[in-house]
């Protein structure tokens, strides 16, 4: 006699939740959500501009929305001296937000750091239509440690002296 656990059941029915699709989602969101800026440009023309995490260009647009979209890739410093975090979305963990994000921490010249974005980006086949956005980020965000490490230099705020013979 075989019995059934009724767990099992609700088990299988967790695990077959739906997700709503991306351009539904994009279209619910696009003119109104709480990461969106919008800003005046040239004229009456409005740049819009969003503060989402996973969003690499910072545009309010389907191809970069971290919203909208299933795979993410995310490229930000890694707190102080300690190299870039590049972050990339499970597509099987959709309803699990805590583990949602592959993270993976850069401490290498700038040269090998690019070279594993690409590798992730595009020749892995996650998203290679974000490889040219990703490593711009990359690139901007490297600048922005290498100048946190350096400080700031000094300028010279005296005049210059002239040695020797004055001019007359």
């Amino acid at each position: 006699m075989v019995y059934k656990n009724p767990n099992s059941v609700l088990q299988s029915k967790k695990e077959k939740m739906t997700t709503v699709p991306g351009q539904l989602v994009w279209e619910i969101v696009k003119k109104n959500n709480c990461f969106l800026v919008k800003e005046f440009g040239r004229g009456t023309q409005s740049v819009e501009f969003s503060r989402e995490p996973n969003n690499l260009y910072n545009l309010n647009s389907f191809k970069y929305s971290g919203l909208a979209n299933k795979k993410t890739v995310t490229i930000q410093p890694a707190g102080k001296d300690q190299g870039v975090l590049l972050a990339t979305t499970k597509t099987k963990k959709q309803n699990k937000p805590s583990a949602l994000l592959h993270k993976s921490l850069m401490k290498k010249e700038f040269s090998r750091m690019a070279k594993a974005v690409q590798n992730q980006v595009t020749k892995n086949h996650y998203r290679p239509d974000l490889t040219n956005a990703a490593l711009a980020r990359l690139s901007a965000v490297n600048r922005s440690i290498r100048v946190a490490k350096s400080g700031v230099k000094k300028r010279n705020r005296q005049g210059l002296k002239i040695r020797g013979r004055k001019w007359k």
